[in-house]
């Protein structure tokens, strides 16, 4: 597969939470801020996940192929749920608060 089209479709796939999140921003004050703390928990998860996790994984199990499968599974999800709130909370952040 040509790596344009991954480009292409993690574009679709922002795109789409993106969208629905600022949907979802826009339907009330609370929402939007439910959306923000959500999200900045999804950021730190995320992070801690592709970041900091696979650098605690023991020398012994990095030889194993169950390490590096268990390595490469935390980088692919801590990295789209990082990507993903990340998007979120941009997505939150861009709807201005509604005046009470």
């Amino acid at each position: 597969m040509h790596p344009l089209a991954f480009v292409a479709i993690g574009g679709i796939v922002v795109w789409m939470i993106f969208s629905s999140a600022k949907e979802r921003a826009e339907s009330s004050s609370d929402a939007r801020m439910r959306l923000v703390g959500q999200s900045v928990i999804g950021l730190v998860l995320g992070a801690v996940m592709a970041f900091v996790l696979p650098h605690r994984v023991p020398k012994s199990m990095m030889e194993s192929p169950a390490g590096v499968v268990a390595i490469v599974v935390l980088w692919i999800v801590g990295g789209a749920l990082l990507l993903a709130s990340v998007t979120a909370l941009v997505a939150a952040l861009s709807v201005p608060p509604r005046p009470t």
